[in-house]
Parts: C-alpha cells; sequence; structure tokens
C-alpha cells in the first residue's frame, strides 16, 4: 500500500509536465470522434497521430519515436469512450494496456479500431517504466 501512494505521488508531480497530441483531423466536420495521446516520458515523440472513421468505426494511429541513446521502457496504455465520455467496459475492448521496449531512433507505429461503432474517442497515454537515474 504504502509503495502504490509513492508511486501515485511521484506520478502526481510529474504529471504536470506531460505532452500532449490529438489527431485534429477528424475534427473536421460534425463528429465527436477525438484522439488524444498524453505522455509523461522525457525524449519520447509521438509523431503523425491521425483518427478516421470508416464503416462506422474510428481508427486511431500514431507512432512512438525515442531521441534517447539508450532503449527506453513504457507503458502504453488506452481506454475507448462513447458519445457521452464513458469508458466502454473491459469486457467490450473499452480499454487496455501494454509494456513496450523502444529502441533509439526507430520509429514504432501503433494502430487501434474501436471496439464498436458507439466508441468514437480514443485516449492514450503513456508512462516511464524505467526509473531515471
Amino acid at each position: 500500500m504504502r509503495i502504490s501512494i509513492a508511486i501515485l505521488a511521484l506520478l502526481a508531480t510529474s504529471c504536470a509536465n506531460y505532452k500532449f497530441w490529438g489527431a485534429e483531423e477528424i475534427l473536421r466536420g460534425s463528429g465527436d470522434e477525438s484522439v488524444q495521446i498524453r505522455t509523461w516520458v522525457e525524449d519520447l515523440d509521438v509523431e503523425e497521430v491521425v483518427g478516421r472513421m470508416a464503416e462506422g468505426r474510428l481508427t486511431a494511429q500514431f507512432s512512438l519515436l525515442s531521441t534517447r541513446d539508450a532503449p527506453i521502457r513504457v507503458q502504453l496504455s488506452w481506454v475507448w469512450k462513447d458519445t457521452d465520455g464513458f469508458i466502454l467496459r473491459s469486457a467490450q475492448g473499452g480499454s487496455g494496456q501494454q509494456d513496450l521496449l523502444l529502441s533509439p531512433g526507430a520509429a514504432k507505429s501503433f494502430s487501434f479500431v474501436s471496439p464498436s461503432p458507439s466508441a468514437i474517442k480514443f485516449f492514450g497515454s503513456i508512462i516511464p517504466l524505467d526509473a531515471q537515474l
């Protein structure tokens, strides 16, 4: 319990400096679709954030690029929300997470397709897994 509180306190102090990316391209028109990526990792660029509606489903795509000289371990987590902002249940594919090892200078691309037509908002979050010494 104490470890969890300490980790949350450290994350909260570093959260004030997060970087935010969004896919403005899909916000044209009358839809409520959105793609947002936030990262709390220094020396990590989020590139080519795009979203597209096709056949009633939102596709969210983006790339991660580490500018460090050494590999970096991060955790990517995501949630899908409906038009009212409610997170879809996990059983419906509403959320997930993945631990990643990113090589220096090599971009890694990701593509997510909404689990249902009601999932029209994608929110991604990237946190560091390596301790900063």
